[in-house]
C-alpha cells in the first residue's frame, strides 16, 4: 500500500486478512504514527478519508509534546487516556540517551516494555474504550501512538485476534512496521528531532534499530498475558471487556461474510 500521505508516517490498512468467517474488511482499520507533522495536505487528504473515531494511545504528556494537527473540518471522534499516567518518552526511545546502551540492550529493555504495556492502566483504559467503539463507529478508525509500531502493533494484534485473524498474519502485520514505515529514508529527521527534544546525540544504529520491531517483543507481551490471564481471549474478556457479544458485534460490522 502506497501512503497517501507526505508526513505521516507507517499508515496502512490492517483489514484484509481472512477469517473462519471471511475476510476483514478493508478502508475501516487503520495504523499509523502521530500527527504531530502532519502537512496542510495530509490533513486535507485525512478529513477527505471520513475518519469517524482516531484511537490515540499515548500518554497525556506525549500528546501535549508532540500534539497532534487536524484539519477543522474533522469530525473524528477522539479516543484517549482519561486516568493518570507517567511522563514518560514513548517506550522505543525511553532509554536510548542512556550510557553504555547498545542495540542488544535496546532488544532487552524493549522486551520488558512489552511485558508491562498491556497492563498499564491507560492502556486497558484505552484498549477497552477503543473494542466498546468499533461496532458503533459509523466510518474507518486509526489507531496510532508515537510511533505506531509498539502500542499500536499490540491493539491492532488484539483486535484482529480477537476477528478471527491467524497468528501468522498477525506476525505478518506486526513486522510490516520493518519496511513500511521508511526508517532509512527518515533517518535524518530522527536524528534532529532526538538531539532537539533530549539535547544529545544518538547513534544512528541505535536510532535505527529502536525504529524497528522484533518477533520477540510481540512474543514477549503475549507470553506475559498467557501467564497472568491464561490466554490472549482470557485477557481481552477480564481486562478489556472483550465479551463473546461484543465480539460478535465486532464481526458483524469488520468481517465480510464468506
Amino acid at each position: 500500500m502506497t501512503s497517501p500521505f507526505e508526513a505521516i508516517h507507517n499508515f496502512r490498512d490492517f483489514g484484509g486478512y481472512a477469517t473462519p468467517e471471511g475476510r476483514v474488511r478493508r478502508g475501516l482499520l487503520f495504523r499509523s504514527a502521530h500527527y504531530a507533522d502532519a502537512t496542510e495536505a495530509d490533513l486535507e487528504a485525512f478529513r477527505a478519508m471520513g475518519m469517524s473515531a482516531i484511537v490515540d494511545l499515548r500518554r497525556p504528556a506525549e500528546r501535549t509534546r508532540f500534539a497532534t494537527r487536524r484539519h477543522p473540518a474533522c469530525g473524528a471522534r477522539l479516543i484517549a487516556y482519561g486516568v493518570p499516567a507517567p511522563d514518560d518518552d514513548p517506550p522505543h526511545l525511553a532509554h536510548l540517551a542512556d550510557e553504555g546502551v547498545t542495540e542488544q540492550l535496546i532488544s532487552e529493555r524493549m522486551t520488558a516494555v512489552y511485558r508491562e504495556l498491556p497492563y498499564e492502566d491507560g492502556h486497558i483504559e484505552v484498549f477497552g474504550k477503543a473494542f466498546a467503539a468499533l461496532p458503533d463507529l459509523d466510518g474507518p478508525v486509526v489507531m496510532h501512538c508515537h510511533a505506531g509500531k509498539d502500542r499500536t502493533g499490540l491493539i491492532v494484534a488484539f483486535v484482529q485476534h480477537a476477528l478471527g485473524v491467524s497468528a501468522d498474519d498477525i506476525l505478518t502485520d506486526y513486522l510490516a512496521t520493518n519496511t513500511l514505515s521508511r526508517i532509512e529514508e527518515r533517518l535524518p529527521g530522527f536524528i534532529k528531532t532526538f538531539r532537539e527534544t533530549h539535547g544529545v546525540e544518538a547513534r544512528p544504529n541505535l536510532l535505527r534499530h529502536v525504529w524497528r520491531v522484533e518477533k520477540g517483543y510481540l512474543d514477549a507481551a503475549l507470553d506475559e498475558i498467557a501467564a497472568r490471564d491464561g490466554s490472549l481471549d482470557g485477557y481481552l474478556e477480564r481486562r478489556l471487556g472483550v465479551t463473546p457479544a461484543l465480539r460478535a458485534a465486532l464481526k458483524a460490522r469488520l468481517v465480510e461474510s464468506a
